[in-house]
């Protein structure tokens, strides 16, 4: 997940990649926005993925809507989101969470909750709070 990736990894990521493709890096390069950057490295894996022929992606709910949803080859791919929980969750050792709703909203087919229902007193409540959530961002959706 490159959303959990330092700044400094991404850049150097990016040098690694620019001399892959002989393009000449000079350490005195801005090398711009990291989200920029992250982004740019998230469509670049997608796209790997894609012409390997893998029929989904795993991807954080950041990453989805941009670069994911945004190509018009990859926005019908399957995607799965891990780190999705309600608002009122604790978000524990996820970097990146967003809740149902969103993610739904912005295209995910596949959500990984677990904690949040798993952990809670009254699991069934609590999942069923999720599902409302993920209706919500669904409506969202088609509208």
């Amino acid at each position: 997940e490159l959303t959990s990736q330092e700044p400094a990894d991404l850049r150097r990521q990016l040098r690694f990649l620019l001399e892959d493709l002989h393009i000449p890096y000079n350490h005195k390069h801005n090398l711009g926005d990291v989200e920029k950057i992250r982004r740019a490295f998230v469509h670049m894996r997608a796209w790997e993925a894609y012409m390997a022929g893998i029929g989904g992606l795993v991807a954080s709910a950041f990453e989805l809507k941009d670069p994911i949803k945004t190509d018009p080859v990859l926005q019908n791919k399957i995607t799965m989101i891990p780190g999705t929980r309600s608002i009122s969750a604790a978000t524990h050792d996820q970097k990146n969470t967003a809740t149902p709703e969103d993610a739904m909203a912005d295209g995910a087919t596949l959500l990984v909750i677990g904690r949040q229902v798993t952990e809670s007193d009254n699991p069934a409540e609590a999942m069923k709070q999720v599902v409302e959530e993920m209706q919500r961002g669904l409506d969202r959706r088609t509208k």
